[in-house]
């Protein structure tokens, strides 16, 4: 009777973790990626692939949706920035008003700046 306890306990547990795979596989969350494309960012730009890919990473089960404070990207996969040279002055609080109203997914912002707009979690890039 205790071997019986045990394997049905370790087939619910198998059990349980497919059922959550299979469950977050098919319902992704969306993870919002806003990466600072300025020129204040320029000697810094090798880094931004790397902090998207360690955001992917972070959060197995979520889509990347990507946007630059100069352009939205939208869901690719693999996440990354093909822009090869970033230009321009930065104004990030546009681009996080753009996206204010989207309150279930995760929020992040790549940047060097010293402060970002609320709800985004800073990224920063050294």
């Amino acid at each position: 009777m205790h071997k019986f306890i045990i394997l049905l306990a370790f087939i619910l547990n198998i059990s349980l973790f497919g059922f959550i795979h299979w469950y977050y596989s098919n319902n992704p969350r969306t993870t919002l990626v806003i990466v600072d494309s300025s020129f204040s960012m320029s000697k810094h730009w090798s880094l931004v692939n790397k902090s998207i890919q360690f955001i992917d990473n972070k959060h197995r089960y979520d889509q990347v949706y990507l946007a630059t404070d100069k352009a939205d990207i939208g869901i690719i996969d693999p996440p990354q920035i093909k822009l090869q040279i970033p230009y321009g002055k930065r104004d990030l609080q546009p681009v996080a008003d753009r996206y204010e109203n989207d309150n279930n997914w995760r929020h992040y912002m790549i940047t060097n700046a010293d402060q970002v707009p609320s709800p985004y979690e800073k990224i920063l890039v050294q």
